[in-house]
């Protein structure tokens, strides 16, 4: 009889830990839940042969031919793996908690829309459950419920309530555009997905954030973008920066604290000078927090040409004063530029630098102190054409 190498004594704690965590396992938590096969399961083992050393193995019987070296196999159930795989399925069973939002009725008035608790899953919980359970050998499926705590949005209905009766408008703004059906399509798309959003007191808010992820399944289409200096119109979104504008401006004029805003490669001469606000994913974001103790309601409206947002809210005296346009650095556009796509032959805007300066008071203090800095390079449709 000649002993192999790795045998059946070899492998039996490996293979009893390999087949205990690879039972089946459903993770629920209320109503929802995840179910991880053998074979995800598996990916959370890490499996070794060793040479075995003396004592333990069971000796080799007499008479049989023992090998060279013995080995066996050692397995055990990664901790960093385990905590992937627990951060995945807790990502899944999360359920946020929906603030509380505002309706407008017909006759202009405001009604509460009522928030919603969210669950969230305790991770370092779960991993310590899942640690445990993995490496028991129990029936076909194991059952776990997930450790979860209760979440409270940070606007609820209570606060809604108490402030309803006092919100009215406190800044709006809008700007125009060509005509065009796909910068259309993608500014009413856009402009829609901040429509009746509610930024509680303290809340960061984030142009990308409130559009969310896939934008192409939210219905926008290519259109005219600026990548790399230059227009383009195969962009899906393009058009999303009238939308960020305008609601710079509102946003702006409100008096709230502007935390990221980014200018056009050119001057965009529909947009009030060195007031523009560009986003591009993700590199240039628009973003701005409600510095006030109130919810800020956001109305959008849009037409074939135009984009309006609305910032609805409780008063709090803020006043807010916008410097003249300070420009320097002209760049003129020479014959030697090379004409951008998205011009007409003739149209040329020369580049400069422009500062725009805002104060916000609030009771005769100043709150905030902005210097609004913009670089537009030249830029032209090319010559005109011959007479």
């Amino acid at each position: 009889l000649r002993i192999p190498a790795v045998d059946r004594a070899g492998m039996a704690d490996a293979l009893a830990l390999a087949s205990a965590t690879t039972t089946p396992i459903e993770v629920s938590a209320g109503d929802r839940g995840v179910a991880a096969d053998a074979v995800t399961l598996a990916t959370l083992l890490r499996i070794e042969r060793v040479q075995a050393r003396p004592g333990e193995l069971p000796a080799v019987p007499t008479g049989a031919v023992a090998p060279t070296a013995r080995y066996r196999y050692v397995a055990r159930v990664d901790d960093a793996r385990v905590r992937a795989w627990v951060e995945a399925v807790a990502a899944a069973l999360d359920r946020r908690a929906k603030p509380a939002g505002y309706s407008v009725r017909p006759d202009g008035s405001l009604a509460v829309i009522p928030s919603t608790d969210g669950v969230r899953i305790d991770r370092e919980a779960l991993v310590m459950v899942a640690l445990d359970r993995l490496a028991r050998s129990e029936d076909a499926v194991k059952i776990i419920t997930a450790p979860m705590v209760t979440e409270r949005p940070a606007f609820t209905t209570e606060h809604a309530q108490r402030y309803m009766a006092s919100m009215v408008p406190v800044a709006a703004f809008a700007t125009s555009f060509p005509v065009d059906l796909a910068r259309y399509t993608n500014i009413r798309v856009g402009a829609s997905l901040f429509h009746d959003v509610v930024v509680p007191p303290g809340e960061l808010s984030s142009f990308w954030a409130t559009l969310g992820p896939d934008i192409a399944a939210k219905g926008l289409v290519p259109a005219g973008a600026i990548v790399d200096g230059r227009s383009d119109d195969s962009v899906v979104g393009g058009g999303l920066c009238q939308v960020s504008t305008t609601l710079f401006n509102a946003v702006a004029r409100a008096g709230l604290e502007i935390v990221e805003r980014h200018a056009h490669v050119y001057l965009i001469e529909r947009y009030p000078l060195g007031l523009d606000a560009a986003v591009f994913h993700p590199s240039q974001d628009l973003r701005w927090r409600n510095d006030t103790p109130y919810p800020v309601l956001i109305r959008t409206s849009v037409t074939l040409t135009s984009v309006r947002f609305d910032l609805i809210s409780v008063p709090t005296g803020r006043t807010v004063v916008f410097g003249d346009a300070v420009e320097k650095n002209a760049v003129p556009v020479t014959p030697d530029l090379k004409p951008d796509p998205g011009h007409a032959p003739g149209y040329s805007v020369p580049g400069r630098d422009v500062w725009r300066t805002r104060t916000v008071y609030e009771g005769g203090t100043v709150l905030h102190k902005d210097t609004f800095f913009s670089h537009y390079a030249p830029v032209w449709g090319g010559p005109a054409p011959a007479q």
